[in-house]
């Protein structure tokens, strides 16, 4: 009877224990890829939670939607739905979640260990009751140096979404300064094809009326073909630019439909505001403390397999019933240490820390060479732009000379199509100049990621994702 009686204490203990607990339940959400695929067709520039994103970083619109986006918000809009953005985010927030499981510590085991005796004196019970307990008892700090090893990979994955905004950036201001440029190009060409168009007939008159050989006139021609050649590619070029800026918004390109679209205006650093930067840039380039974070990650671990040298312990208090007697254990588990120390473990670990010591030397050898590539480079195109356009004054002169000239009799029709043929060949060259500045100046601010305003709250944001039931 007592031993029946011990058994279901026992049971009862055992379910007591458990029971204190709050057991999470399982939810399934598959995704729904049709859904997915609408709701991204639905995002649009007016949508209410890109508004209140908006307001969390200091960009509180005046009315909604905004009918003129600059530049900063436009890129807030981006860090809101560029779903690359959205990954770096759901990592983070799975690296989070390891903190908490380092966290945690072990459970203690029990065990139940009903015997049953076959021979046994008259009136004595056969069934003998027992209970024991492991109690792991982690030594050597184990826990705090897996935890510390978890933050370090944390924080890795925070500055890896910051550095994954300045990507969602950069991508961006390529977007729009290919756009602006495209339909520069394309107004451009369209008048290039016009003046082209009036010179042939020009000179198509003049051949018929025997003033100018055939091969002049096929020139003129084989100029006018090129020249619509170049405007159907352009008028190819400006949806294709368009579907771009949409690609680093994270938007449909019908979601911008008519909506005026802002040209980057990067900074122009140089001298000392140049060596400035470049000094921070060594340092807290969101990459650069990344690859930091990583290594001290690996300096957890390897203080994590030093301390692995020394055993655990397991604590186990047992207790049993044997035919009317209580008998109490206490026992003591723990690894002999008699084949190996961890030697393994320590030495991978080691080679793990030297090798994020080398990608981190690697990394702030790359950070340095593209900021002084990007400088020089700005600088070169900076220069060329201004040379060109040095040039197109002189020959918007001529042109008006030209004019000028027309107006007094001394020049003709020819003479002014020719003269703004020219002007148009400069315009073109320069449009494809300043698009080459206005990239290499993002990309040394890329380069060099001058910390944004209220950069962290990028941390959060975007839309949900779509799910649902089969």
């Amino acid at each position: 009877m007592k031993s029946r009686k011990m058994g279901r204490w026992a049971a009862a203990s055992a379910f007591a224990l458990t029971g204190c607990s709050h057991y999470a339940h399982y939810e399934a959400k598959p995704l729904d890829p049709a859904g997915v695929g609408a709701a991204f067709e639905g995002r649009s520039l007016s949508d209410p939670g890109l508004r209140q994103f908006l307001q969390q970083n200091g960009h509180a619109p005046a009315a909604w939607p905004l009918p003129v986006w600059d530049f900063e918000s436009l890129c807030w809009a981006a860090f809101y739905f560029n779903p690359s953005l959205g990954v770096a985010r759901a990592q983070w927030n799975a690296a989070r979640a390891g903190i908490d499981v380092a966290a945690a510590r072990p459970n203690p085991t029990v065990s139940l260990l009903p015997d049953y005796a076959t021979q046994v004196a008259p009136g004595v019970s056969p069934w003998l009751s027992g209970l024991n307990f492991d109690i792991p008892i982690t030594t050597a700090g184990k826990r705090g140096h897996q935890i510390e090893a978890e933050r370090r990979n944390t924080e890795s994955a925070r500055q890896a979404v910051f550095a994954g905004a300045w990507q969602v950036r950069a991508q961006l201001q390529g977007a729009l300064i290919d756009l602006h440029a495209a339909r520069r190009r394309l107004d451009t060409l369209r008048r290039q094809g016009e003046a082209q168009r009036q010179a042939t007939q020009l000179l198509a008159a003049r051949q018929s009326a025997g003033a100018i050989g055939a091969q002049e006139l096929a020139v003129s021609q084989l100029a006018l073909a090129r020249a619509e050649a170049d405007l159907g590619q352009a008028e190819r070029q400006v949806p294709l630019q368009l579907q771009q800026v949409a690609q680093a918004l994270g938007l449909p390109a019908s979601a911008l439909g008519a909506v005026p679209l802002p040209m980057p205006q990067p900074a122009a650093l140089s001298g000392e505001a140049l060596a400035a930067a470049r000094r921070e840039a060594l340092l807290n380039r969101p990459d650069v403390l990344g690859a930091l974070a990583r290594y001290e990650a690996t300096q957890a671990s390897l203080a994590l397999e030093v301390a692995r040298q020394y055993p655990d312990l397991h604590l186990g208090p047992g207790y049993q019933y044997d035919q009317g007697q209580n008998d109490w254990t206490l026992g003591l588990t723990f690894e002999l240490p008699v084949f190996q120390h961890n030697q393994a473990g320590i030495a991978q670990a080691e080679a793990n820390r030297a090798e994020a010591a080398a990608e981190f030397t690697a990394l702030q050898a790359k950070v340095i060479g593209d900021i002084d590539g990007a400088a020089a480079t700005a600088a070169a195109s900076r220069a060329q732009a201004a040379g060109l356009a040095g040039l197109q004054s002189g020959l918007e002169s001529q042109e008006a000379r030209v004019g000028q000239r027309r107006r007094q009799g001394e020049a003709d029709a020819l003479d002014v199509q020719n003269s703004r043929l020219e002007l148009i060949a400069g315009e073109l060259a320069l449009i494809d100049a300043q698009a080459l500045a206005a990239h290499d100046a993002c990309r040394l601010e890329d380069a060099l990621q001058i910390p944004l305003p209220s950069l962290p709250n990028v941390l959060s944001g975007g839309p949900a994702a779509a799910s649902s039931s089969p």
